[in-house]
């Protein structure tokens, strides 16, 4: 019996030291700025120490493990470009500033592969019609990509906790990314921001700025989380918790945008623009413009499942929604002008809105879900507010804003509100006076698709479907690393002692 349980205890002790070898860092050791600076681009590389750097690696193809250091920088971010590289377990602290693209990690990054990367450097953004990110400014696509090979980049576990703010002109900011050109698709994971995000009084025309991605080319955010203040004072914003705004691209193709079991607790705030707890701002490509054009086949749903907004929103703008601010849906017409379904809707399921939503401004539509939409495909199903909303008027404190489209068109079950939304939709009256056939008062003729409820209702139905609503999102396991792998060598320590008190047992 001795011998099998010093058998066992051996081949613990074996798989356990097996597992801290897979774990352990990989690579050449990095010590000094100046190994760092003559790493070759395509190496595989660790961090031995933590180091400083006043100049940028220029461009890095290779894998980075920081090894739990961290890298200090001083004006410029650690590389300027990333391209199809990986980097993990690393800190980045110190500041940067440009007028340029800029993030903390990455002026610019395409094909990333970025795990446990945490930035802990303010970051500020001084040039017009640029970008900032906390880890990265702009994620770019490269050679080859198009609307049917987009180019993935896969952010898990990352985290800002640095002050990120734009000064001038129409600039994207995101606590993890800045923008997304043209067929680069992420995929951001457990990603959360902490930092305060500020458009400053230099912004100025229409900017994005929101906790995790300022834009997004057809991505997907699964548990996410933004506990970051975001102001604007400056310009027009488009404001999310999570998401500033999808970024429609008349190049075609499936540009969707999915966000599974997000959270905000961040307060928004700003002087002018559309904002929302999850997302300020979706439209069609070409909005405003010339929308209706076949050859565009463009593909953009929003969906939203499990997330909620816990932070409070207020815009003296045009809209201030709990989860989403604008959402512009312009039909498709076919050759003989028929419709044929819309560019942009939203699908809205299993969401929540604690948060107090205010329009400070004359004509602010006001929501506990989505502020504003022109389009008919959209669903909201069981979707919870015990927030408030208020409004100048009494018209703008809204279920659904509208224009032309027709309310009654849209797909609604299970949803409730409380008594502060006082109309279920509105959309202003004709030139001469007519109301719009959208005016619709709160009614119990609509409790089916959304009824007013008291808040210690409506928090029971939302405790209620916490309980019975699985964890959202199929995520990947964390890697071993960092405090796992000194549970690990504990259990071979273990391992090795108990091997030995069996065998001196075994030989008495």
């Amino acid at each position: 019996m001795r011998k099998i349980v010093s058998t066992l205890l051996c081949a613990v002790m074996i798989l356990s030291l097996a597992v801290v070898g897979i774990s352990a860092a990989e690579g050449t050791a990095v010590k000094t700025a100046e190994e760092f600076a003559a790493m070759d681009a395509e190496g595989k590389y660790y961090l031995d120490a933590d180091i400083t750097l006043t100049d940028s690696y220029a461009e890095f193809k290779g894998t980075l493990d920081g090894n739990g250091h961290t890298v200090t920088v001083s004006g410029k971010p650690v590389f300027d470009k990333l391209t199809s590289a990986t980097v993990t377990n690393l800190t980045v602290a110190g500041s940067v500033t440009s007028t340029a693209n800029v993030g903390a990690l990455c002026a610019t990054g395409a094909n990333l592969t970025l795990t446990k990367v945490t930035n802990k450097a303010s970051v500020s953004q001084t040039g017009d019609g640029k970008y900032a990110g906390g880890l990265v400014g702009q994620l770019n696509t490269i050679s080859g990509a198009s609307k049917d090979n987009k180019i993935p980049s896969t952010f898990t576990d990352c985290v800002n906790d640095g002050a990120i703010s734009g000064s001038k002109g129409k600039n994207r900011i995101g606590g993890i990314v800045g923008n997304s050109v043209k067929y680069s698709a992420a995929t951001y994971i457990r990603c959360v921001n902490n930092g305060d995000i500020s458009a400053l009084t230099g912004i100025s025309g229409t900017h994005y700025i929101a906790g995790i991605a300022g834009s997004a080319f057809g991505s997907t955010f699964i548990d996410c989380v933004n506990n970051g203040k975001i102001t604007s004072v400056g310009g027009t914003a488009n404001m999310g918790g999570i998401l500033a705004t999808m970024s429609p691209s008349p190049q075609g193709g499936d540009q969707s945008v999915t966000i599974t079991g997000c959270v905000n607790n961040g307060t928004l705030d700003a002087t002018n623009g559309q904002c929302g707890g999850i997302v300020g701002r979706a439209s069609t490509p070409e909005d405003g413009s010339n929308p209706k054009k076949p050859e565009l086949n463009v593909t953009q749903v929003l969906t939203l499942k499990n997330c909620t907004n816990n932070g409070p929103v207020t815009s003296g703008g045009s809209y201030a929604g709990g989860l989403v601010g604008y959402l512009y849906g312009a039909t498709k017409l076919d050759s003989t002008g028929a419709e044929r379904g819309w560019y942009s809707y939203a699908v809205i399921t299993d969401c929540v809105n604690t948060a107090a939503i205010t329009g400070t401004g004359d004509s602010t539509f006001v929501s506990q879900f989505m502020a504003y939409s022109n389009c008919h495909d959209n669903s909201i199903k069981n979707c919870y507010g015990s927030g408030s909303v208020t409004a100048k008027d009494d018209k703008h404190a809204v279920f659904i804003g509208l224009s032309g489209d027709d309310s009654t068109k849209y797909d609604l079950e299970g949803n409730y509100v409380t008594d502060s939304t006082k109309y279920f939709s509105y959309a202003a009256p004709a030139s001469d006076g007519t109301p719009s056939p959208n005016e619709i008062p709160m009614s119990a003729d609509l409790a089916a698709k959304v009824a007013i409820a008291s808040v210690a209702d409506i928090n029971a139905k939302i405790a209620a479907m916490s309980a019975t609503t699985p964890d959202p999102g199929t995520t990947p396991a964390t890697p071993v690393t960092g405090d796992s792998v000194v549970w690990v060598i504990a259990l071979a320590v273990v391992s090795v002692f108990g091997m030995a008190v069996s065998l001196k047992t075994s030989k008495n």
